[in-house]
């Protein structure tokens, strides 16, 4: 009887000791969403990306830092750590801080916003006779609706983003000139300065400016050319032909070493007037838009495997993000002829096949027409740097889809995107930046850069494989203490 009531006792203690598991569990949760409270650690809190550490260290030389903010500000703490991560990364160089209160240290704050000519609180980097002026509303981003209006609210609708920001303003004061980047338009490529999720590209050139570069439009048939201060052309998804005069143009412009980034989607027809650029290039375009099994939504198709290429090799945990892209082939002969290699830094998911009528539903194999294997999305070309030539080299990033740097595709949990344009752009340039994954996006959600196939192998192992395996060695232990019992 007694042995009977004690195993009865330990039931009931065991089976109190899970439903007060779970009320807690269910109060913490209750709590967690009224006051929506988040814990940080000072050692865990977004520490420096790798792009901004490999930077820092690289740094050399006397840098001052003086950040004119007041000490009650909602995100001087915020900067102060940024600054002190900035100055530990950048072991090798004489990084001093200041940090002037302008609401105590009146006099001091005031000369140094006078001597910079800075409106309202901001954080100066200067090196020699040279500074850079950081305003603090530029290091604050505001989540925006639809309609790309900013949600008003207090200082909870606002995230603290400085990183990039204040990495570049030190860049610019290292680099002797600013790098100048060229759009070209007038073909219907992509407007750098549309606000629009789908066709614009003001995500882009806002990451691009933010790197340290200029960006120029440029309408090549009013010019004699290809400026001769174009570190970079730019050629995002034009959907009509060029003239002859301006293939006229770019071409010996390449071959002078020039860099360009050409991105491009599905012709509407066929020839479309760019294959010679593509040629020169070292790519043609077969006409296969990407299907994938993983496909999201039945356009998008993720892909989370790069090359080694500089370009791609350290975006190992992003995943990129493209809609219909196109399938680049390799032309041996071009590159031959113009002794130029080419890398595939991004290809097709492996069961992904190259369709020739994607328009057409459902969209199945079709073995006499349609191709598996490696499918090229994304190429990088250069010329050999074995050939003495005497003059720069030539370099190129091809893409087969403009989507890539599409605002819908430029945030979020597409970074990878971002990175993988700021890595071309930084590779084509010889700008001496990192290749490496910049900073990441900062909102209030959690936010995983997976792909379908991880996302689905995640959720496989956190609903079904821990609980199972978790019940199996609970099983086992019964077992061995009934045994031993």
């Amino acid at each position: 009887m007694n042995r009977r009531r004690s195993k009865l006792a330990r039931r009931l203690h065991l089976a109190l000791d899970a439903a007060l598991a779970a009320v807690l569990l269910a109060i913490a949760t209750l709590i967690s969403l009224r006051f929506d409270t988040t814990f940080t650690f000072r050692n865990a809190d977004e520490p420096l990306t790798q792009r901004a550490t490999s930077l820092l260290s690289r740094l050399d030389g006397p840098v001052r830092c003086i950040a004119v903010i007041p000490h009650d500000n909602v995100f001087y703490a915020s900067v102060r750590k940024l600054l002190l991560d900035m100055r530990d990364a950048a072991a090798g160089a004489d990084f001093t801080l200041e940090f002037p209160d302008p609401h105590v240290d009146i006099s001091r704050a005031a000369s140094v916003i006078a001597r910079h000519k800075a409106d309202g609180w901001c954080i100066i980097f200067e090196r020699g006779e040279r500074a850079e002026v950081v305003p603090l509303d530029s290091l604050i981003e505001r989540p925006r609706q639809d309609d790309d209006s900013f949600i008003p609210g207090g200082t909870e609708d606002l995230r603290f983003n400085g990183e990039q920001q204040c990495v570049t303003a030190i860049v610019r004061l290292t680099r002797p000139a600013e790098p100048i980047v060229y759009a070209l338009s007038g073909h219907g490529e992509r407007d750098f300065s549309d606000y629009d999720p789908l066709s614009g590209y003001s995500d882009l050139a806002r990451e691009i400016r933010r790197e340290g570069y200029r960006l120029e439009p440029l309408l090549l048939s009013a010019t004699s050319g290809i400026p001769d201060d174009c570190d970079l052309l730019i050629v995002a998804g034009p959907v009509r032909p060029p003239l002859q005069g301006e293939i006229d143009a770019i071409l010996p412009w390449l071959s002078r070493g020039g860099r360009i980034l050409f991105l491009f989607d599905r012709p509407d027809r066929i020839p479309s007037g760019w294959e010679p650029l593509a040629s020169r290039l070292g790519v043609t375009l077969p006409g296969l838009t990407v299907i994938s099994e993983g496909t999201l939504g039945g356009f998008n198709v993720s892909v989370d495997s790069f090359s080694k290429h500089p370009i791609g090799r350290d975006l190992a945990k992003s995943a990129v993000i493209l809609s219909s892209p196109q399938v680049l082939d390799l032309d041996q002969q071009a590159l031959d002829r113009h002794r130029m290699k080419a890398d595939i830094v991004v290809a097709a998911p492996r069961k992904a096949w190259g369709e020739t009528a994607p328009d057409v539903l459902p969209r199945t194999y079709d073995p006499g027409t349609d191709r598996k294997g490696l499918l090229p999305l994304a190429v990088a070309v250069a010329v050999d740097a074995s050939q003495d030539l005497g003059i720069p080299l030539m370099r190129a990033f091809v893409v087969g889809d403009s989507n890539l740097g599409a605002n819908a595709y430029m945030g979020g949990g597409s970074a990878g995107n971002r990175d993988l344009i700021l890595n071309a752009i930084d590779w084509l340039t010889d700008s001496g930046l990192p290749l490496a994954s910049s900073r990441t996006s900062r909102g209030a959600a959690l936010q995983l850069n997976l792909s379908r196939k991880r996302q689905i192998r995640f959720w496989a192992i956190s609903c079904a494989l821990w609980p199972i395996g978790i019940l199996l060695i609970g099983g086992i232990a019964a077992i061995i203490r009934r045994i031993l019992a």
